[in-house]
């Protein structure tokens, strides 16, 4: 069995309950707060990032009842959420996987935006990236894009 890629630290914005959110993690963590403060709303973002590389967003969003379920419902009315993942590969590189999800007419959604990037090692390393903005490819950098009409890259690059 391969060692697994190690998530370093999840931001989450407008997630469920959660406004925002920074969490650096280590090896082992513990989830503590008090009822309602979002520690089950942090692991299911975890959750749907996982699910939606697994399967595809489409999948995993209704899962969860649609995207005004899942985007935090406050006085601002945001219209969209966003999930970060910083991580560490197996040889010691790191990258990180982005994305913002927004909310359409009649319970629709749209990726708004997506990137992944792994930082390449100095002297000689070029980081390998792709960002997707509004369903299109802004930027490639020796990686190739998602393909299809999904912006979910294959889990082989930023899972």
């Amino acid at each position: 069995m391969s060692d697994p890629v190690f998530i370093r630290r999840v931001v989450l914005k407008n997630y469920k309950s959660v406004a925002s959110c920074s969490v650096q993690l280590c090896p082992l963590m513990f989830l503590v707060g008090q009822n309602g403060s979002g520690k089950s709303n942090f692991l299911d973002a975890l959750r749907l990032v996982s699910e939606s590389l697994n399967t595809s967003l489409d999948h995993a969003l209704p899962e969860r009842g649609g995207i005004n379920e899942v985007r935090r419902r406050s006085s601002g009315h945001p219209t969209h959420f966003g999930i970060r993942l910083e991580f560490a590969l197996p040889d010691s590189t790191s990258g990180h996987y982005a994305f913002r999800v927004g909310a359409k007419p009649k319970g629709g959604f749209e990726v708004q935006q997506e990137e992944c990037r792994i930082y390449g090692r100095a002297p000689l390393g070029d980081d390998k990236f792709y960002s997707v903005n509004s369903g299109r490819v802004e930027g490639i950098g020796q990686v190739a894009a998602p393909s299809g009409t999904s912006c979910s890259p294959p889990a082989s690059y930023c899972a």
